[in-house]
């Protein structure tokens, strides 16, 4: 466990009020809550669950996604510019991702293509940890359930 592992932040600010269309609640389920299973790339088997309120505030969390060596490091910033972060974003996961270095003992978390026969951790000694800061609309009852309370 590295010193940036126990980070978790969440914060927001309000939807300005003169914004020219209310933005409906992007909250989704954890997929094991909801019984969402993914049956192939292109499948979802189970119901989908939203919300259907009008969001009320903008809600960002931040926390450590993987431990990643030298190697992996850069491997995992060629995927994200070579378009698995327009991807994401395409389908309204608004992200961003800062390498910050770890003083700790952790082991590489990348496992390469989990599309191959033949997937693998690392392991090797981690330089870096992944954290992910993540931007939601969320209706108050949501923000409140993501740990934002100044909703107001």
């Amino acid at each position: 466990m590295c010193e940036y592992c126990a980070v978790y932040e969440v914060w927001g600010k309000p939807l300005t009020a003169n914004s020219t269309e209310p933005r409906d609640c992007e909250w989704t389920p954890d997929s094991d809550d909801v019984g969402l299973e993914l049956a192939g790339p292109d499948e979802m088997v189970g119901p989908v669950v939203s919300c259907e309120q009008k969001a009320s505030c903008t809600v960002f969390d931040k926390s450590a996604e993987d431990h990643l060596c030298d190697n992996h490091h850069h491997q995992d910033r060629r995927d994200l510019e070579e378009g698995l972060g327009e991807f994401l974003n395409e389908f309204g996961f608004e992200q961003s991702i800062d390498y910050l270095s770890i003083n700790a003992d952790a082991l590489c978390d990348y496992v390469g293509d989990l599309l191959s026969d033949t997937v693998t951790r690392c392991g090797g000694a981690a330089t870096r940890v992944k954290m992910v800061t993540q931007e939601m609309v969320l209706c108050e009852r949501h923000a409140k359930e993501s740990g934002y309370t100044s909703v107001s």
